[in-house]
């Protein structure tokens, strides 16, 4: 009986040791790095959210931001990533590529 009683316990605080081990390794905040670079061709796209209200708040280390009464407007944005010499304006940045 203290066998069944011991395993019982002991699957749940394994089961929460390994979810607490995953969760300090997520990362909420994208990384840039050469190998996630635009090529030509790439596109994104953004949506456009009403702010009115909303307030940041502090800064500084161990400080989260919830805005979770932002807004979708609607509208969106599709940004392209093009050969620089098909860009409207390239003539502006001469020896650039």
């Amino acid at each position: 009986m203290k066998e069944l009683i011991m395993k019982t316990f002991l699957l749940p605080l394994k089961l929460l040791l390994i979810v607490l081990l995953f969760a300090s390794a997520v990362n909420g905040q994208v990384i840039l790095n050469s190998n996630r670079k635009p090529v030509i061709g790439d596109s994104f796209t953004t949506n456009d959210m009403d702010t009115t209200g909303v307030n940041e708040g502090a800064s500084g280390a161990n400080i989260t931001w919830g805005f979770s009464n932002v807004s979708a407007t609607g509208q969106q944005l599709i940004a392209q990533y093009v050969d620089p010499s098909e860009a409207p304006g390239d003539s502006l940045y001469p020896g650039l590529m």
